[in-house]
């Protein structure tokens, strides 16, 4: 039987360190070794190997050799960088590769000189030197022992197993997997005057066993791990350790940085019952329990009892075994895949695609996968290795009103429905709370449950109308690599949903030409990757061509109500070549008064009464825009788009920029509106006209201008500018405005018509 473990001892004076060490078994020679052991030792950093990959086995470990082992173990291989360039023997000279780990090792108190007051570098370790050593690891004096030296000491370490009678001479010469052997007995003896063992007292290296992952908790950080010792989180790398297994990592402020597996045996048990004590695994066969044993269940200690009354179809359990007998079991609940809600486009045939042959359950009986219903929370469960996989759906609605989200909507934990608090499942989509619009406070809601009574989703009421549809933020076309190959494009396109989460998935054909536009869009199987799902245009009504007027207090866009679950997409751009900016906004964000023609894209109405529950409009709130003034324009013949390109020089609150793109048709002196990102023009969206000079100024300041009898607000983004040498535009302060008679072309822009609102964006002086 081999066993893996890991120790810490205090302070000795000739070796105290911590070691930890994979176990071997016990009836055979030390002679014999372990090179799995050695593997393993390697794995946590303890030894390394040779530059062509080898362990050297067979190799004596040398004294110098040890230095690094002891440093490494005990976590203090950073201070060989202190004795590096130093040396304390005269038989190491300070470029010796291993001088740094010697010093350091010697001044620890972790190796001492040989008589002769030098050290030895590339002598062999021997077993007298080494029972020396791990008697005084032990805890034990000579006080402690009876008989001669050496032979008093052998004497314990066969006694504690470490040593093996007769397997071995004093004098022979230790090789690496052989210590290996011995370092695996020793950190299995229990200190002396203790019931603890050296791997108990150990910060740096842990034996632990593995309660979660990321593997059976699909919602948890992908680096985190539970285990009988705590939490921790695995370094980049590191790779996640399996369920109920025992592992020796080695722990560096909270993190895994190193992880190799004990060598116990196990059996692993995926239950369909229980009964007194005896399981029926999935496969049929049978497997009694053990009773006096440590059993964990939830990252707790607990004992039989609690385990046979928690287990459960599809239960796992871990047993590990030392020496042939149970060193400890682990049970694990079911896994439970990410929930599922079934929408309408899953019910009828699509249901049978993703569910048929499978067993279904609810409520402990069996259905086909014709009843499940609307708004059923499905979960595919299995065992924590992925087999004998069902599914099991839930049908708990709890419909009301939201009276308060809890501790706000920015990070959401809980709702309180009618006063009564559910809390929110880690699976929940919390963008539903802290982006989505039409879901708040006030709002009628159903709330889906899963078995444990969490929030899985959030429905508002009647939502089911209106959950099909989708904004088409980009389409994309992936081509086969070989031109020759026969493989078909792969399509893919991105969708906004009424909820404000984005998703790509796989379209059968090519749906470029729905790019920035409203779509119904219907599940047709799920994939590892990506869903795919099928994609229809909605019949558009040319809306944008009309001009709209919102009344917010009575909730009404023209003459038709606004549902209460309505959805309102707003998109910010639509630019070739690159996924459209959107969002969801709430009612409540929109303008008030008259919309210009364009801002309102399509409508769709739903009942008796025709309320608007999907709402597109156009950048209605203007994000991202800018107001440029042309300085300068460079066009150029292009043959190969058949037309003329310009690279424009503007000035954009005062700074410098340029932009290269189709004719616009600007000048010198132009306003152009832009679309930008960040300081990135990415569009011209229009040029701004203006027929409007002042001849004289009634009256202004900060924030407005009067003229020819009316008084008129400037733009957020107001801009000021005065053509200086009949070339060069400069942008100036707005005192430079004075009431009064104005001297030579005083010209004004708006960003839009008066009549919808239109501000001041723009003053040109020439």
């Amino acid at each position: 039987m081999k066993r893996f473990i890991v120790i810490l001892v205090s302070f000795i004076i000739v070796l105290g360190s911590i070691i930890p060490a994979i176990s071997a078994d016990s009836s055979g020679s030390v002679k014999t070794g372990s090179t799995e052991q050695l593997e393993q030792l390697a794995a946590l950093g303890v030894f390394s190997k040779n530059s062509s990959g080898d362990l050297e086995a067979d190799k004596a470990i040398t004294r110098e050799a040890f230095a690094k082992v002891l440093l490494y173990i005990s976590g203090q291989e950073d201070k060989a960088a202190l004795y590096k360039n130093n040396t304390l023997f005269k038989d190491v000279k300070s470029n010796r590769w291993s001088n740094g780990y010697i010093g350091a090792a010697y001044t620890l108190g972790y190796l001492k000189p040989m008589p002769d007051g030098l050290f030895h570098p590339a002598d062999a370790v021997t077993y007298t030197q080494a029972a020396s050593v791990f008697v005084k690891l032990l805890g034990y004096t000579d006080s402690d022992l009876s008989g001669n030296w050496p032979y008093n000491y052998f004497n314990l370490m066969e006694n504690l197993g470490i040593f093996e009678a007769g397997a071995y001479q004093a004098a022979d010469s230790i090789t690496r997997e052989e210590m290996a052997v011995m370092l695996d007995r020793l950190l299995q003896t229990e200190i002396k005057g203790s019931d603890k063992l050296f791997v108990d007292t150990t910060d740096i290296f842990q034996n632990l066993v593995i309660f979660e992952n990321s593997v059976i908790r699909k919602d948890i950080d992908s680096n985190r791990i539970l285990t009988d010792k705590g939490e921790y989180f695995l370094k980049e790398g590191v790779s996640i350790p399996e369920a109920g297994r025992k592992y020796v990592a080695r722990i560096e402020k909270g993190y895994v940085t190193k992880l190799a597996m004990s060598g116990l045996e196990y059996a692993d048990l995926s239950v369909s019952s229980i009964s007194e004590g005896m399981v029926v695994k999935n496969d049929g066969t049978q497997f009694k329990l053990p009773q006096n044993v440590q059993y964990y269940y939830n990252g707790k200690a607990v004992d039989f009892g609690a385990i046979a009354a928690a287990v459960q179809t599809n239960s796992s359990i871990v047993i590990g075994y030392k020496d042939e007998e149970v060193d400890y079991a682990v049970l694990f609940d079911p896994v439970y895949s990410k929930p599922a809600v079934v929408t309408s486009e899953m019910l009828g045939y699509n249901m049978e695609q993703l569910y048929g042959g499978k067993q279904i359950t609810r409520e402990g009986k069996s259905i086909t996968t014709a009843m499940l219903e609307l708004n059923d929370v499905i979960y595919e469960v299995s065992d924590i290795w992925g087999s004998y996989g069902y599914v099991e759906a839930y049908n708990s609605i709890v419909s009301g009103e939201i009276t308060a989200i809890l501790p706000n909507k920015v990070s959401p934990v809980s709702v309180a429905i009618d006063e009564k608090n559910y809390e929110l499942s880690s699976y929940f989509e919390k963008t539903k709370l802290n982006m989505a619009s039409t879901i708040e406070v006030g709002s009628n809601v159903d709330i889906l449950l899963d078995s444990k009574g969490k929030v899985v989703d959030i429905l508002l009421s009647g939502a089911e109308l209106n959950q099909e549809y989708v904004l088409v933020l980009d389409a994309t076309e992936e081509k086969p690599l070989y031109s020759r190959s026969n493989n078909k494009s792969t399509y893919y396109v991105t969708l906004m949903h009424t909820d404000g989460s984005v998703e790509t998935y796989i379209s059968a054909d090519d749906r470029s030409y729905m790019k920035g536009n409203v779509a119904k869009y219907k599940l047709v199987s799920y994939g590892e990757v990506y869903d795919t799902i099928q994609l229809s245009p909605t019949e558009y009504s040319f809306v944008s061509n009309s001009v709209h007027e919102i009344n917010k207090e009575s909730r009404m866009l023209d003459d038709s109500y606004i549902s209460d679950n309505v959805v309102i997409f707003n998109q910010i751009n639509n630019i070739a070549g690159r996924k459209n900016d959107a969002a969801i906004l709430e009612w409540e964000d929109l303008p008030d008064g008259k919309l210009e023609a364009g801002k309102v894209r399509y409508i769709h109405k739903t009942g008796d009464f025709g309320d608007i529950d999907i709402l597109f409009v156009n950048n209605i709130l203007e994000e991202q825009t800018a107001y440029g003034l042309v300085t300068k324009i460079i066009s150029t013949s292009n043959s190969l788009l058949n037309g003329t390109t310009q690279t424009i020089e503007l000035l954009i609150n005062g700074k410098q920029y340029s932009y290269s793109g189709p004719e616009t048709g600007a000048s010198s002196g132009s306003v152009l509106k832009l679309m930008m990102s960040g300081d990135k023009i990415l569009s011209v969206e229009k040029q701004i006209t203006s027929n409007t000079f002042i001849s004289s100024i009634d009256a202004v300041d900060s924030a407005r201008i009067r003229f020819n009898g009316t008084t008129y607000k400037y733009h957020k983004d107001f801009e000021l500018y005065k053509l200086e040498d009949w070339i060069n535009w400069k942008a100036v302060d707005a005192s430079r405005l004075e009431k009064g008679t104005v001297s030579g072309s005083v010209q004004v822009f708006f960003d839009k018509s008066i009549e919808y609102g239109g501000k001041v964006i723009m003053i040109l002086i020439r």
